[in-house]
């Protein structure tokens, strides 16, 4: 019982991280800045800044920073974006 809650939990912290990396390149998308000029904005390199989003979670002073520089709450950086429905045509 034990063992299938830590995997659970495990879990979780793995798709919590996906999502992290997966919203700031999408944020990043959006907002027309490359990830490298994101890094410069957070005097960082580009390897550092994919260090961060491919690693352990940054610090709390980082992503204050992150959401900062790309002008977003920080819940923002782990939600995900719901994506835009098609509208269906409801011609007979």
């Amino acid at each position: 019982m034990q063992s299938e809650i830590i995997i659970n939990i495990f879990t979780l912290i793995l798709l919590i991280e996906m999502n992290f990396r997966i919203q700031v390149k999408e944020i990043c998308k959006q907002k027309n800045i490359t990830q490298k000029e994101l890094a410069t904005q957070l005097g960082i390199t580009d390897i550092g800044l994919n260090q961060s989003l491919r690693g352990k979670y940054p610090q709390l002073q980082t992503l204050e920073r992150i959401d900062s520089a790309l002008n977003v709450p920080i819940t923002e950086l782990f939600e995900k974006q719901e994506q835009p429905q098609q509208q269906e045509s409801n011609v007979m």
